[in-house]
């Protein structure tokens, strides 16, 4: 049996990046790899068709608690699929729900977590599923947050913001290489030399400045616009409450996955009472990555 290295991040953290990324240092092809292709190199933890296969059929009537019951033996299946180590997308916290941990030890080698600016987490997910930024704070605040399952993926756990960016974190026994977002965006190629050095992959930079290049934001974008992306949330995908189920409303495929990619974006979108909010719920671990200057404001 194979072993899963996690491409770990709260949602809306850069975690289709990070795909990218690998998909070009590892294909290493003249030609950006295409987006609708990532699922190949990275396919997506919570995808129903991999419950239904560890079930034995659909998934019909079974409880949320029943369905997290199944991950252990998702991870085993998934684990199995591959001759050494194969990367997973996650968007769950690290934590045990039910006394089954969300994430499986004896089958997982490693985890690449990605943290992004609060701030800036709430601003993304408001245009992404189309909500109220009262409903997204409220989300990021909220222990019992989950992403809703959908026609194509089962319920994912996500809790506050903080609890997931420390359960990953600060997880013992786990091999894991911690980024952020912003030095992702500042710091390219040093940040993904961490990357591929954490992966044990070649070391060349010629290979590594192309595969930064052809995942930068705007090739990205570029990609969604000329042929579509596959993960873009259809309309009412998003659809719930913010506070158990989920952040609001879905948007249709016409609604760009790739819109800004970059920092500070949350300035004119969300409102002082609701940053202080955010703030207020997060400051230590803000603090903890850098987010707040020693006075306690905002950095980025």
């Amino acid at each position: 049996m194979g072993s899963i290295i996690w491409l770990a991040s709260y949602p809306k953290s850069g975690n289709t990046w990070l795909r990218a990324f690998l998909a070009n240092y590892l294909r290493n092809a003249p030609e950006p790899v295409d987006i609708n292709e990532l699922a190949r190199i990275a396919p997506n933890e919570a995808s129903r068709a991999y419950f239904e296969r560890a079930q034995g059929g659909p998934l019909a009537g079974l409880s949320e608690a029943e369905i997290h019951g199944l991950r252990p033996k998702v991870h085993r299946l998934l684990a199995g699929a591959v001759e050494r180590t194969g990367f997973l997308k996650t968007h769950l916290a690290l934590t045990r729900l039910g006394g089954v941990a969300t994430v499986t030890p004896e089958v997982t080698a490693g985890a690449i977590y990605i943290l992004r600016n609060p701030l800036d987490v709430a601003e993304s997910f408001m245009a992404f599923f189309g909500a109220l930024a009262d409903e997204v704070v409220a989300a990021l605040n909220y222990d019992r947050t989950c992403l809703p399952g959908s026609g194509d993926q089962v319920v994912q756990h996500l809790g506050t913001w903080s609890a997931h960016v420390t359960g990953w974190t600060t997880a013992q026994g786990l091999r894991r290489l911690v980024l952020r977002y912003e030095d992702l965006l500042d710091e390219p190629e040093a940040a993904f030399a961490r990357v591929t050095a954490f992966l044990g992959l070649p070391q060349d930079a010629e290979r590594l400045r192309r595969a930064i290049r052809f995942s930068r934001f705007e090739t990205l974008a570029g990609q969604e616009q000329a042929h579509g992306f596959v993960e873009r949330p259809v309309q009412g995908q998003g659809q719930g409450q913010a506070q158990d189920r989920g952040q609001g409303q879905g948007q249709d495929r016409g609604a760009a996955f790739f819109r800004k990619g970059r920092a500070g974006g949350y300035r004119g979108a969300l409102s002082q009472d609701q940053i202080a909010s955010l703030l207020e719920a997060h400051r230590e671990v803000m603090r903890e990555f850098g987010y707040l200057t020693p006075d306690g404001r905002p950095s980025y």
